[in-house]
């Protein structure tokens, strides 16, 4: 551990831990120290867990005044990065658990509640986790967290908004161009896969960093949140920041979108789920 003091002179802290599988070599480093027993709490659990040298995790300690977040980077569709996320709730016992999760996502996992499937026998359990293709992580911390009692915080937008922004943000030609390459036709010669870039790297990255990190800002005590590995940069940036809670609601607002540009831009939304043809 390495101490660093801003110009006040106060503790700073700051981690960021990169494993590898299957290793006993720590890859990445350790950079903590704690300002309150909250932030010592968090920094023990991190050294711990940088002694065993085998997480698929990465992990982002960031430190405000009335909290301290840890920021869990998981890939959605690794059977043992649910693990260790279930494992990592267990063992940290946080005020509170954040997911990457928006309402209509954490239905589709869990129609009638947590409780409802904690109470299904083990072998039933164990075979709805299996059954999913992405999203393990946020299974498994769902399930533990209910099972430690800990509070759960859906944090990201709507996924239907993020979709219907990601298609308006397009130009016509671009949208239908898009969809025929797609769908595998032939289409205009235009800048579609640069024109598509930048729609996903607004609408479907930064406005979702800045709406899950004005969420994390408003939870108090000691704060885990569950989020995929690409979203680890943006939230840190974000959380640092002060977000003005309107422009968060502006972002988070339905958009009117035609249903003709709905029908066209879908073969684009299948291409970027990976589940051409499927809902």
């Amino acid at each position: 551990a390495r101490c660093t003091l801003n110009a006040d002179g106060m503790v700073r802290s700051y981690a960021q831990l990169v494993f590898t599988r299957n290793s006993s070599r720590l890859v990445g480093a350790v950079c903590a120290t704690a300002t309150n027993a909250r932030a010592l709490r968090a920094s023990l659990w991190m050294a711990d867990l940088a002694g065993h040298g085998t997480s698929v995790l990465k992990l982002h300690h960031l430190e405000r005044k009335e909290q301290d977040i840890i920021l869990l980077g998981a890939l959605h569709d690794q059977d043992e990065a649910a693990m260790q996320v279930k494992g990592a709730i267990e063992s940290l016992r946080p005020d509170h658990v954040a997911l990457e999760l928006c309402e209509r996502r954490f239905k589709r996992m869990f129609p009638f509640g947590t409780s409802a499937f904690a109470q299904l026998p083990a072998e039933e359990r164990r075979s709805i986790a299996q059954r999913l293709r992405s999203g393990k992580d946020q299974f498994a911390a769902a399930v533990a967290a209910h099972t430690q009692s800990v509070p759960v915080t859906l944090c990201d937008r709507d996924f239907r908004i993020t979709e219907d922004r990601l298609l308006a943000h397009l130009q016509l030609d671009i949208l239908k161009a898009g969809a025929l390459g797609a769908l595998g036709l032939p289409s205009a010669d235009l800048p579609v896969e640069e024109a598509l870039e930048e729609a996903v790297a607004t609408c479907i990255w930064d406005e979702r960093d800045k709406v899950m990190a004005r969420r994390l800002q408003t939870l108090p005590g000691l704060v885990l949140a569950v989020v995929g590995v690409k979203h680890m940069e943006g939230l840190a940036h974000h959380v640092a920041q002060e977000i003005d809670p309107v422009n968060v609601d502006v972002l988070c607002k339905p958009v009117h979108l035609p249903l003709w540009r709905r029908v066209i831009g879908q073969p684009i939304l299948w291409r970027l789920r990976g589940t051409f043809g499927k809902k």
